[in-house]
């Protein structure tokens, strides 16, 4: 055995490991003409010190597919294509296989643990390295199916390789992979049965007719279509059936082979995951399933699947998978976070925000050690998030915000994290920045941030609105009244310009059915339905400008006028307006509606600490002697809020506002009491052990290269100047021709909004002299003469050289060679399984950070979308 990584031999490898941990993981040079190897970046030291695999890969056969494509079929186009390493911590499970490797074993084991901690792309990278190294080890094959759960069409490949490899494998292994080939094989079948009735039915819009050709739902949705008419239903009878024969074929591999816990944990995650298509008698059956791996193996990472059992209905049942679920896979972030749920439904926010921010931190350490971008990650946006909203209840205030601002940081993706896609990071972000500044009244930071990128105006008409409307708002409520009424000025003109809008959408409409002409009645419904579309943006606007006016009146003292505009805007906040009606004098209605917060919002200490002033603020006001004092409601909320204020930031000014209210009931301005750890949670390591809390892109691999004169080009050439680096597999690459005339027209683009673009070959210095003279003239996107383009050198358009730049139909941008393919590998742009170079698209900052990036089979092609987002991540103030 020995170690490998992109078929470096061990001695070089040895080397560059240790140059990298002297470096302390910093990027390494990639020089033309040196003996220098890729960037690696070095292991935390709890972690295993080779970021290599074990035991020599396969050698893949030759193939004349298109370049990057896989040679092992289509469904190994897509997934991870760099090498897996043993990483430790992914959980104690064991599944023995037939293969001759110790290491595939090992590989195997730790897809297992992957899996159970649904890390599907970790998972099929380390069955994929299993399959590398053993390419006749059916499991590893039956792993990468499992690994795609979201994608029935890949899954369907994988375990038709499982099956053609299913002859020298233990009866174990056969139920294991007949079990699911049978499962995926039905699926296809019914896929191509729907498939024929929607051709045969062409009036019948095929998406609707043919369910089946979707991918399966994620895991964590699995199981929440509902049943009714099922019975009914020919395809839903049909995914009820498969599922039923798969569920049996588990049981009956647990009970032929009893010892086995990882078929347990399996079926007792799919009886409850499926339980709407197959109805279980109860969960306590499924329960005492769990009880059984858990008797053999107490830290087996199927704690997972007991939180999502009773994650809904008794959360108090889960509470001790809660204490043991990230410990049981300390590596994989998703079992960190899944407690985080059960400690949510029971309002314990500060354990629920230890698991989150335990999460993040994982995903952060592995982000940074492996050169990921966070969109690879399906449940990052949705971990941070909700761990911003569990910040705000226990009043971390500013790292509430600091985590909001570092998902907006979060490169989007057009396919795995869209501008307009619900799991986006930078939308949550957004949301929840706006949310936390609007309710810890953080009017000053709101104003501050609405002039960057983290509060810009967005593409929406909602977003637009409520910008404006609370940054007027903020104005208003540090006395800027000239700027708030500036604002309001903003809203009344839209909604003048939106009423305009609509009567000119109602009279077209009108017109165009009396010219077809129809009834009085239809033109009427024409008329009104055109301006119907209008309602909901110009209610919106509405509620801004009332709540403006209100704002207005209260900061000339009419307070009455004031809870009545507030009223009516129907969306402001109870604790806000509770103050708004201490404010108006009206007490009842204020303790009303800040008892109503503190009953809606248990153990969130926002709500409370409003609670505690508005009723301090009843007993100044009330006159009583002091024998007839009445219990003090205050002091008996200022205790509940000492203890769960604990980690709160006392200058937020809900906070502030309690410094003259804590002596006076007997406290000191240190009035937090100590926090403490439940008894129940564990043993828990220091967060600070498991990662960073923030999010930071990776530094770039340095580079030094030849153009096609053989002159050096650096990345240094670049310095001050975001750039973006394409990685494309030479001339003779069609697909990298598409990509390259999707750039080129753009390159102006580009260069106007202060971004280079440089283009990698594979080529040799010979081969990337025939690309050029190939681009040329190729219709290519033509530069003006007075373009700035860079064509040959940096250096060259700077020194006033780049006579190339100014001939109609040159190449607009530089073209490098590195055709012995040392950048790629160290950039990820290489299939360490297949030996083989892949496209690559990068944004580098002009800090020389990867801010976005994109490897794989195919190149990235939507340039158009590349320069919007590189233009909103180099906007964002860099932290």
């Amino acid at each position: 055995m020995r170690l490998i990584f992109s078929s470096l031999p061990a001695s070089v490898l040895s080397i560059v490991v240790a140059a990298a941990l002297l470096l302390g993981g910093s990027a390494l040079d990639v020089v033309v003409g040196q003996e220098a190897a890729p960037a690696l970046s070095a292991r935390p030291a709890d972690k295993p010190a080779s970021p290599a695999v074990v035991d020599e890969i396969a050698e893949p056969p030759k193939n004349d597919l298109p370049a990057g494509h896989s040679m092992h079929g289509e469904a190994f186009n897509d997934g991870p294509r760099q090498a897996a390493y043993l990483m430790g911590g992914t959980g104690k499970v064991h599944l023995s296989i037939s293969t001759k490797s110790p290491v595939v074993q090992l590989l195997f084991d730790q897809g297992l643990g992957q899996l159970h901690g649904f890390w599907y792309w970790e998972a099929e990278r380390s069955f994929r390295q299993a399959a590398a190294v053993d390419p006749e080890c059916a499991m590893a094959y039956w792993g990468m199916a499992m690994a795609n759960v979201n994608n029935s069409d890949r899954a369907l490949k994988f375990s038709r390789e499982a099956a053609k490899r299913n002859t020298d494998t233990t009866r174990h292994e056969s139920l294991y992979i007949d079990a699911l080939s049978a499962y995926y094989e039905d699926w296809d079948k019914a896929k191509s049965a729907n498939a024929a009735t929607a051709a045969a039915e062409p009036s019948r819009p095929a998406e609707q007719a043919s369910g089946e050709d979707k991918p399966e739902p994620t895991r964590k949705g699995r199981g929440r279509r509902g049943r009714r008419g099922a019975d009914n239903d020919p395809k839903k009878a049909a995914e009820k059936r498969r599922k039923q024969e798969y569920l049996q074929k588990l049981e009956a591999i647990t009970k032929e082979f009893p010892a086995d816990l990882e078929a347990k944990a399996f079926l007792a995650y799919y009886r409850w995951s499926w339980k709407d298509d197959v109805p279980i008698e109860d969960r306590e059956s499924v329960d005492a399933l769990l009880s059984q791996v858990f008797q053999s193996e107490p830290m087996h990472p199927a704690h997972h699947y007991r939180i999502h059992l009773w994650d809904d209905p008794k959360p108090e049942r889960a509470l001790t998978s809660a204490a043991a679920g990230g410990r049981s896979a300390p590596s994989i972030a998703h079992m960190w976070h899944m407690p985080g749920h059960i400690y949510s439904k029971l309002h314990r926010y500060q354990d629920a925000v230890y698991q989150q921010e335990a999460s993040a931190r994982v995903d952060h350490a592995y982000m940074s050690r492996d050169r990921i971008i966070p969109y690879r990650i399906h449940n990052y946006a949705h971990n941070n998030e909700w761990l911003v909203r569990n910040l705000v209840h226990v009043g971390r205030v500013r790292d509430a915000v600091h985590v909001a601002q570092n998902l907006i940081e979060v490169p989007r993706h057009p396919k795995l994290n869209s501008p307009t896609s619900s799991g986006n990071a930078a939308l949550f972000g957004r949301e929840r920045l706006f949310d936390t500044l609007v309710l810890y009244e953080l009017w000053n930071d709101y104003i501050r941030l609405a002039e960057t990128a983290y509060l810009d105006p967005g593409d929406s008409d909602r977003e637009q609105v409520r910008r404006i409307r609370w940054l007027g708002a903020a104005h208003l409520a540090v006395g800027n009244r000239i700027q708030g009424g500036e604002q309001l000025a903003l809203l009344e003109g839209r909604l003048a310009k939106l009423k305009t809008e609509q009567d000119g959408a109602g009279k077209t409409a009108e017109a165009k059915a009396r010219e077809e002409q129809k009834p009085d009645a239809e033109v009427q419904k024409a008329r009104d339905d055109a301006r119907k579309a209008f309602d909901e943006r110009a209610k919106a606007i509405e509620k801004a400008i009332g709540h403006l006016h209100g704002l207005q009146a209260a900061a000339t003292g009419d307070h009455q006028t004031a809870v009545g505009l507030f009223e009516q805007a129907g969306d402001i906040s109870k604790p806000h307006l509770a103050r708004a009606y201490l404010r108006a004098g009206d007490r009842e209605k204020a303790k009303k509606l800040a008892r109503e917060a503190v009953d809606s919002g248990k153990n969130q200490v926002y709500a409370l600490a409003t609670y505690v002033e508005v009723l301090y603020a009843i007993g100044q006001q009330d006159e009583v002697k002091a024998d007839e004092a009445k219990p003090d409601e205050a002091k008996q909320a200022f205790e509940q809020l000492r203890a769960l204020a604990s980690v709160s930031d006392l200058k937020a000014p809900v906070f502030d506002r309690l410094a003259d209210i804590a002596p006076a009931l007997g406290y000191t301005s240190q009035w937090r009491l100590p926090a403490t750890e439940a008894a129940d949670v564990g043993v828990r390591p220091p967060l600070e052990s498991l990662g960073p809390f923030r999010w930071e892109p990776t530094p770039a691999v340095t580079w030094t290269l030849a153009n096609a004169e053989g002159e050096p080009v650096s990345i240094y050439d670049y310095a001050g100047k975001p750039v973006i680096v394409i990685f494309y597999l030479g001339y003779g690459c069609l697909h990298c021709v598409e990509q390259l005339q999707k750039f080129a027209p753009l390159a102006k683009d580009f260069n106007e909004a202060g971004i280079e673009l440089v283009a990698i070959s594979t080529d040799s210095i010979e081969d990337l002299k025939k690309s050029i003279e190939a681009y040329q003239g190729s219709g290519f996107g033509v530069q003006p003469a007075t373009s700035s383009a860079r064509l040959s050198s940096p250096k060259s358009v700077e020194s006033g050289s780049g006579d190339v730049a100014k001939r109609a139909g040159a190449f607009p941008f530089t073209l490098l060679s590195n055709g012995d393919l040392r950048l790629f590998k160290a950039y990820g742009c290489f299939d360490d399984f297949e030996q083989q170079p892949l496209h690559g698209t990068f944004l580098i900052d002009k800090g020389g950070l990867v801010r976005w990036q994109e490897t794989g089979a195919e190149p990235f092609k939507d340039a158009a979308f590349l320069l919007q987002e590189t233009k909103r991540l180099i906007a964002l103030p860099r932290r």
